[in-house]
């Protein structure tokens, strides 16, 4: 083993690139591999909003989300999304999609690289980190019609920025990372709103060093502030202006945090519960040690290293805050398991990671000016006492917690092995658990403290480090797989549903000159939102009921029909043309049924009367 490490540490800059690259090839043959099977889109709105923004932007219609008009800032996905229009086969052009997302995830890589190189120094250490790094299950996200595949790698190009502008020494060099740190900011506000939470991180940074690190001079950290909040919020800015006068001002995408309208002593408790609640699992997510460890011994690093560590715990707690703020206290309030949304703040694993590799490869041969100080005296007693509270808090007092596809793969081993456990031991949210789940989780308590006992004592802290990563990549071996499993299962649609859609759509290209389409279905309707093109209008039959009442006929003239997303009411005069998965009935005087061979799960309607809608008397 020693002499396989020797050989990875004296490879040239030349022999290391190579192999990035061809980590990166296999990566995404890999991802490809797994991703590139018929499906449909599966989160709701989010994929709604990304496949519909593609499609008008492409079509120069605008922003529009089911026929609606909108404003939406995370149009960098969209945009990567258009071009894609172009392929005829729908099939062809999903696995196409997915090829791509594998790509531009893949490239994560070479950023990564970077900060390997300037905080790892030797190649041993930067090639763990690649592959920790590739081995995570957020890059699972590229089965997936989500803005993630950008956010990933993106983010960590803005971390790459931050680091070089707490390392170089040139003023005219920091001034460029400085506002390069800006535009990536930009760059991953466009593709997730969210990501407004390293503009944050950023400035408290530098308030930081003004204070404690004092890299800078309080002048110096002003001038860096002003130009980067600047460079920052008036890219944002300009776009908003830019979209507001091509555009104009149309619906919000996003609602609006209902329950912070409630002014009560329960959602004041509910805040801080749900806060710690995330923070905990957001620890877990990021495998406990590699955020604590470093915390603990902050001492130890370097200035340039504690900037670093300072932005990602900056960002991870105010992306913790908007989270709870923004979807828990509005979605899961009063609940206590809480829904969890790593996917948000996982690109910052990969600061987190770099910086416990570093403090646990620094006892070896590196160059004296980059080694980092290693603690001697280390607070085993009080770190391990941390631990087994935290530990209890979340696996006893906290219960487990509410998952669901896609928000939180980096806790999907947990999820998955929870719900299995609990059909033997009773149901994972109840106090009084069966001795099977309570013996399972006095196991990961047990874990964590030898890990801490491991990894804060000299004579066992490499060989604890070591350990460790095999369990980091073992457990995100076991995310990916039951990532890609539950993957699987909810956006590989019947294939018969997604070739009925597409038979249907085909049919409406080639017959259809302009005329408006309404699809009514009993509820989402995932594979007709991703088969059926141009600007259907879409609605429920719980929408149609409410508007009918105890009529049998709409009239488009005087009535309105409400969109099943984002549920606002459509400017609808006239429909020529109506598909329904079988949910209501129409009356068929005022239909003409065209049928297809082979298509039973939806039906297509011609309408002889299109400014009104006429259903069956018992349709309701």
């Amino acid at each position: 083993m020693r002499n396989i490490l020797d050989r990875i540490n004296r490879m040239d800059h030349k022999t290391m690139v190579a192999l990035t690259v061809l980590l990166f090839i296999l990566s995404c043959v890999v991802r490809s591999f797994f991703s590139c099977y018929p499906k449909s889109i599966h989160v709701h709105p989010d994929e709604i909003r990304y496949l519909d923004i593609s499609r008008s932007l492409f079509y120069g219609q605008g922003i529009l989300v089911h026929n609606v008009a909108m404003n939406f800032d995370s149009i960098l996905y969209p945009l990567f999304l258009a071009p894609f229009n172009l392929i005829q086969d729908q099939l062809a052009r999903i696995n196409a999609i997915s090829i791509s997302n594998s790509i531009v995830i893949s490239t994560v890589i070479f950023p990564v690289y970077l900060i390997g190189k300037k905080l790892l120094v030797r190649n041993g250490p930067v090639l763990l980190l690649l592959l920790t790094v590739l081995l995570m299950p957020d890059l699972t996200t590229s089965i997936t019609f989500m803005s993630e595949n950008l956010f990933y790698p993106l983010s960590a190009w803005l971390f790459y920025c931050v680091l070089q502008f707490w390392g170089t020494e040139r003023h005219r060099q920091k001034l460029i990372y400085c506002i390069l740190a800006a535009f990536f900011c930009f760059l991953t506000y466009l593709t997730k709103v969210v990501a407004v939470y390293f503009i944050g991180a950023f400035l408290v940074t530098l308030v930081f060093d003004c204070v404690f690190t004092k890299t800078h001079t309080p002048k110096q950290n002003l001038t860096y502030g002003l130009g980067f909040g600047i460079a920052a919020l008036g890219l944002i800015l300009a776009y908003k202006v830019f979209v507001y006068f091509v555009f104009g001002s149309n619906l919000n995408s996003y609602d609006g945090n209902l329950r912070l309208a409630v002014y009560d002593f329960d959602t004041f408790i509910y805040l801080f519960y749900a806060f710690f609640y995330n923070l905990m699992f957001a620890l877990i997510a990021l495998f406990y040690l590699p955020v604590i460890m470093p915390i603990t011994r902050f001492h130890s690093l370097g200035k340039r290293e504690k900037n670093l560590l300072v932005f990602a715990v900056a960002g991870l707690l105010a992306m913790l805050a908007i989270i709870t703020v923004s979807i828990s206290l509005n979605e899961d309030y009063p609940k206590y398991y809480i829904r969890q949304h790593t996917r948000y703040y996982a690109p910052l694993v990969i600061i987190f990671l770099a910086l416990f590799f570093q403090q646990f490869c620094s006892g070896e041969k590196d160059e004296p000016e980059r080694r980092v100080p290693i603690v001697r005296c280390k607070p085993v007693a009080a770190l391990t006492v941390f631990t087994v509270f935290f530990c209890m808090l979340v696996f006893y007092l906290f219960h487990f917690f509410s998952n669901v596809c896609i928000d939180g793969v980096l806790l999907q081993a947990i999820s998955s092995l929870g719900s299995s456990l609990a059909e033997l031991s009773g149901d994972i949210n109840e106090f009084s658990a069966q001795w099977q789940l309570v013996l399972a989780k006095c196991l990961v308590v047990a874990v964590v403290i030898a890990f801490t006992i491991l990894l804060t004592a000299n004579r066992t802290k490499k060989n604890g480090a070591r350990v460790f990563v095999l369990c980091i990549v073992a457990i995100s071996v076991a995310n990916n797989y039951f990532a890609m499993k539950e993957f699987r299962g909810v956006y590989a649609d019947a294939p018969v549903l997604m070739d009925e859609a597409i038979t249907i759509n085909n049919y409406l290209l080639d017959n259809n000159d302009g005329g408006n389409v309404l699809i009514i279905s009993s509820g989402y309707a995932p594979v007709l939102d991703t088969y059926i093109e141009g600007t259907p209008y879409f609605t429920t039959k719980a929408k149609i009921e409410d508007a009918l009442g105890d009529a049998d006929t709409i009239e488009l003239s005087v009535q309105k029909i409400v969109s099943n997303y984002p549920f606002n009411e459509y400017d609808l005069s006239q429909v020529e043309y109506i598909i329904t998965d079988h949910c209501v009935d129409l009356n068929m005087d005022f239909y003409q049924e065209i049928e297809f061979s082979g298509v039973t799960d939806y039906s297509l309607y011609h309408s002889v009367d299109p400014v009104n809608l006429y259903f069956a008397a018992d349709s309701d």
